[in-house]
């Protein structure tokens, strides 16, 4: 993640506030959500093809993961391990959906898979990825925390 100065920090901030989607928001995070997802897992063998993945996915979770180079074969998420990095439970897959270009999915808005249509402020923490360094609303969540310590320390001294 770059860094940014306090100032620009509480642009991007107030920026985030405003922001209607990611549509608004691309200029910073070039679609990195896109880019990359997330699962829990301990100790992955990494050396090997495939990570393996037992599960139970509905149509448009396996659709996700499909457009991202994996496979579903009887109940087992097959995640190819050349595009996998493992750190602390988590492995982060880096394999861009086949739906973007550049930084611009050209599923957008009616033909991608729904999990990312529904993707807002109220369900990023149910999505089971991770926010992206400069994802939108990582920075909605930032604006939400100074608010709640600015509310919290003028109740305080009040």
């Amino acid at each position: 993640m770059e860094s940014l100065s306090e100032e620009e920090e509480q642009k991007r901030i107030k920026e985030a506030k405003e922001a209607k989607s990611c549509l608004d928001w691309h200029k910073y995070c070039n679609a990195e959500c896109c880019k990359v997802f997330t699962l829990r897992r301990k100790d992955p063998n990494l050396r090997k093809r495939f990570i393996f993945m037992k599960t139970s996915l509905p149509p448009n979770r396996i659709w996700y993961y499909k457009l991202r180079g994996c496979e579903l074969v009887r109940g087992v998420l097959k995640v190819p391990s050349k595009y996998c990095k493992y750190e602390e439970g988590v492995v982060y897959v880096h394999k861009a959906c086949e739906l973007l270009e550049g930084c611009m999915c050209l599923g957008h808005p009616d033909k991608k898979p729904q999990l990312c249509k529904d993707l807002t402020e109220e369900t990023v923490g149910s999505f089971g990825g991770y926010l992206t360094p400069n994802c939108l609303f990582r920075y909605k969540f930032m604006g939400d925390q100074d608010g709640k310590e600015k509310r919290t320390k003028t109740k305080k001294t009040n």
